[in-house]
């Protein structure tokens, strides 16, 4: 089920971003992406008199603010395309049931002169070893190197 769900919604965010990206980024409109070589700025930077460091300033200002303004529609047209994805991904992570825990496989040993099957997990003392994660580990250990006696222990690599 969690498989069959993941894989849906990847192929649902996939063609999300294929038709909306073909949508906001094929084909942009002029007036969304102003700069100051456009012909609407440079038609607006001739109406900017005064003396030299008037038309400066009034030139400086209509280059920043388009510049912004175009930063802003473009950020907005990319978290169109890439912000449901992600929405729908934290979603899928948060409100899924976490997949189930792997399970050692049975070991097969042999005692006297018959082979008997395993559990890795189970060292003989009955029951689980519980929720400490350092009570377990030494548990998976003790019933490993119970079923596979003649391994010797490592240190951490290097």
């Amino acid at each position: 089920m969690r498989n069959l769900a993941k894989w849906s919604l990847t192929l649902v965010c996939f063609i999300w971003v294929g038709v909306v990206g073909l949508d906001q980024f094929g084909e942009i409109p002029e007036s969304a992406l102003v700069t100051h070589s456009s012909q609407q700025i440079k038609e607006q930077m001739r109406d900017c008199t005064g003396t030299f460091k008037q038309r400066y300033e009034c030139k400086d200002a209509l280059i920043v603010r388009t510049g912004q303004e175009s930063f802003w529609n473009m950020l907005m047209r990319v978290l169109l395309v890439v912000g449901p994805p992600l929405a729908a991904a934290a979603a899928f992570t948060k409100f899924m049931p976490p997949p189930p825990l792997p399970r050692f496989p049975p070991v097969r040993r042999k005692v006297g002169g018959a082979t008997v099957v395993v559990d890795p997990l189970d060292d003989g003392m009955g029951g689980p070893p519980g929720e400490d994660p350092d009570v377990w580990l030494e548990h998976a250990r003790r019933s490993l190197q119970q079923a596979h006696p003649g391994t010797k222990k490592r240190g951490p690599r290097k």
